[in-house]
């Protein structure tokens, strides 16, 4: 029997399947692929199912459910649906560790001229020994191509068919190899409006982030400068950041200043007007006594003039008063606010 021979255990093809005893005992060729994996902390062991009479398919599931890999040794004729399940080489309730490979019989056509093998892993090697495993293996191989930005180049991806499966020898295995990230030309923004640079950027498939800054040549809305030099190859998805004018800045000044009159005969009271170089009027009011206090804020020039015009009395001999007037003019800088 083949289990006898090669350690396989079968279970219940009995009658059920057609010239299975002397399908068994002419199958000498066949080799087990049984593989454990040897660990130095032994992990706690599995007790092995029967997957008899179940497709392929859900044997495959139900194994992997308790951390067990399945490889089929030999497709047999039988009266079973292709894909069952025909034996098992490790009998149901033996303690097996997890990883370990269940050999399994299926039900299908026979091709002694054809022999199955187990596709190999080959994510996250280079091409080269991707390639080489494939043919050690006696397999084909199909190479695609794909931009990726977590894989470094030049290293396998995916693989299909995926590794664990059991294909028959010169299957083509396609996999995908990393090209890196893909890069892009940052194209020229400066001097565009913030909406047609950001437009530029996105079709350029990258992203923008955006900041802003007074200037005296810039107009306003436009955009003076760009932080990745035009015509550079970066990662797609790379962050450009530009930089947006304001436009001219607006500095703004205040003044607050006390004036007296400095004539024979103190005022009782007066007018003032403060007048900025930019013509603008800025403070203006009644005063009372013989002095005043200008205050201004938010002027747009640096300097300006403040005009009093002072009202005294003059005391006459008969006890009234005359009332006069003076004025005066007086320079006054402002500060910066």
């Amino acid at each position: 029997l083949l289990g006898a021979v090669f350690g396989l255990w079968r279970f219940g093809a009995g009658s059920k399947t057609k010239d299975s005893e002397s399908q068994q005992t002419q199958s000498t060729e066949t080799q087990t692929q049984t593989q454990k994996e040897t660990e130095t902390t032994k992990e706690e062991q599995i007790e092995m199912i029967s997957v008899l009479y179940m497709s392929y398919d859900d044997a495959k599931a139900k194994l992997e459910e308790l951390g067990l890999n399945i490889f089929v040794i030999k497709k047999e004729e039988s009266n079973y649906e292709d894909g069952t399940v025909l034996s098992q080489d490790i009998a149901q309730g033996t303690k097996v560790d997890k990883g370990t490979t269940v050999n399994v019989v299926v039900a299908g056509e026979e091709d002694n001229n054809s022999a199955l093998v187990e596709v190999p892993n080959v994510v996250g090697k280079t091409e080269n020994e991707a390639v080489n495993a494939l043919k050690n293996a006696g397999l084909e191989f199909r190479k695609n191509y794909k931009y990726n930005d977590t894989v470094a180049a030049g290293t396998v991806i995916s693989q299909d068919p995926s590794n664990g499966e059991s294909v028959e020898k010169g299957t083509t295995v396609t996999i995908v190899i990393s090209q890196g990230e893909e890069s892009v030309v940052v194209p020229n923004v400066v001097n565009l409006t913030q909406s047609a640079g950001q437009t530029e950027l996105e079709n350029a498939g990258l992203k923008y982030a955006v900041n802003t800054e007074y200037s005296d040549t810039v107009e306003e809305g436009k955009i003076i400068r760009q932080s990745v030099e035009a015509g550079k190859k970066v990662a797609k998805g790379k962050t450009i950041t530009i930089t947006v004018s304001l436009g001219k800045k607006t500095t703004y000044y205040k003044v607050s200043v006390t004036k007296e009159f400095d004539g024979e005969y103190p005022a009782v009271s007066c007018t003032f007007i403060l007048k900025g170089s930019n013509g603008t009027v800025y403070a203006s009011g009644p005063g009372i006594g013989n002095s005043v206090t200008v205050t201004a804020s938010d002027m747009t020039c640096s300097s300006g003039t403040l005009t009093v015009v002072w009202t005294y009395q003059i005391p006459n001999e008969d006890g009234t008063v005359t009332e006069q007037t003076a004025e005066r003019s007086y320079d006054v800088p402002f500060t910066e606010q």
